[in-house]
């Protein structure tokens, strides 16, 4: 569950993303680019700059306008799954996968070292 960029309130459902519309719950479903739009959506989270960050079959950004960014696999993140995500101190996005702790270091995705092969579902930074 997360604040959106215009105030109100997402979740993360199984079909989709829910927020609040005109006293009831709508729930939109964000397509992954070509192929089956993405269902269910693990974790949401809205950066500073607004822009609204989805866990699902892939990390999603969604840029906004109808603009949506997707990393998975076949773009180089290890891994197809994505748990948690966020973005340190330094501004380096990392990613809780099915398969690594990643991190993504000037455009590209690594696993972090001591992490392979291990199902990270959420992670804290100490400092």
């Amino acid at each position: 569950m997360a604040i959106g960029p215009r105030g109100d309130v997402l979740v993360a459902t199984d079909h989709g993303v829910a927020y609040r519309d005109g006293g009831r719950w709508r729930t939109v479903a964000f397509s992954a680019g070509v192929g089956a739009p993405l269902a269910t959506v693990r974790s949401v989270f809205v950066d500073r700059e607004g822009t609204t960050w989805l866990g699902a079959a892939g990390l999603v950004q969604v840029r906004g306008r109808g603009v949506v960014e997707h990393h998975d696999a076949a773009n180089g993140l290890p891994g197809d799954v994505v748990w948690s995500y966020q973005r340190d101190r330094a501004g380096t996005l990392w990613a809780g996968t099915n398969r690594c702790l990643a991190r993504a270091i000037q455009g590209e995705w690594g696993c972090f070292d001591g992490t392979r092969n291990r199902v990270v579902r959420s992670f804290a930074f100490t400092s």
